[in-house]
């Protein structure tokens, strides 16, 4: 969510949060396989059948 803009605090219990260089992995990951992309068009096309 934080990726998304949205800082919703810590991980609660039993998990635990990302260290910096697991996010920024992930987030590298997320942009390698488009995942940005998908996620944008689908928000555009979800929009547009409200």
């Amino acid at each position: 969510m934080k990726m998304l803009g949205y800082d919703l605090g810590p991980s609660r219990l039993p998990l635990t949060n990302l260290t910096v260089g697991q996010y920024e992995k992930l987030q590298t990951n997320l942009t390698a396989i488009g995942f940005w992309e998908q996620s944008k068009a689908a928000s555009r096309q979800a929009t547009s059948v409200l």
